[in-house]
């Protein structure tokens, strides 16, 4: 039944990417449930609106150069880019990835390469045109995520360790902080490998300790396997800290 569900969508080949450990440390009911949220989600077109709605007037707020649009496209071939144009867009894909975690509302999750039209100038927005996956996380599930950035980025362990108590993943600290990386995250490449294999590492962890994790965590991997498919595509070093501090500095 769950993956009946799933494979409603369009989002089945990104589920491989999530390791069968994860099914293991999420309980069967809560993940049920969530999997019937992200479907009904899904399928409601009006619901998909007022959400691009929304996050058109948040981005605007931010001023973040990405116009979101509903139009259902096909998306023209990926323009070759040199390597700063290439370097720009992903910053700005970053940049977009954290400003829907600090900010409210539903999160459209698809950040694919596909999605994303380069403009013309160099200067000029990025145009999204994403599909109809959403996530409409629960305040605590949002909270304790921007608890683990913000304690990740400003170097506060105890905040961190909050966020990972509130997730049932304090029995599996090492291994998220591999996922987030070392170093002050100013050169990150980005791989959908990596990616998968440290997610892996967690969930194993989880596992291993008895730890159930809350079942947002399936749309969070999702929209995490979608931003590292288009920063690989992109083949560059981001400045995944710049995006944080800029997307935290223009929150509500």
């Amino acid at each position: 039944m769950l993956w009946a569900l799933i494979k409603q969508t369009e989002w089945k080949p990104f589920l491989d990417l999530l390791s069968p450990s994860f099914f293991r440390v999420v309980p069967a009911g809560p993940l049920l449930a969530e999997l019937r949220r992200l479907a009904a989600l899904y399928r409601n077109a009006d619901t998909f609106e007022r959400a691009v709605a929304r996050r058109t007037a948040s981005l605007a707020s931010a001023r973040l150069p990405i116009e979101v649009t509903a139009a259902k496209r096909a998306a023209p071939p990926p323009k070759s880019m040199d390597a700063a144009a290439a370097r720009a867009r992903g910053q700005r894909v970053l940049e977009l990835y954290f400003h829907q975690i600090f900010d409210d509302g539903l999160t459209l999750l698809d950040l694919r390469q596909e999605r994303f039209t380069q403009p013309e100038a160099s200067d000029g927005a990025l145009l999204w045109s994403p599909s109809g996956a959403l996530a409409e996380w629960s305040p605590a599930f949002r909270g304790a995520v921007r608890a683990l950035y913000r304690g990740f980025y400003n170097g506060d362990d105890r905040q961190f360790r909050e966020g990972l108590s509130a997730l049932g993943l304090a029995r599996a600290e090492e291994a998220l902080r591999a996922q987030f990386g070392e170093g002050q995250q100013r050169e990150v490449v980005f791989t959908l490998r990596d990616f998968q294999q440290k997610f892996q590492e967690v969930f194993v962890r989880c596992q291993a300790t008895g730890s159930t994790i809350d079942p947002g965590f399936l749309a969070l991997g999702l929209y995490l396997a979608t931003m590292y498919e288009h920063l690989e595509a992109l083949a560059q070093p981001f400045d995944a800290r710049a995006a944080f501090e800029l997307a935290t500095a223009r929150a509500p």
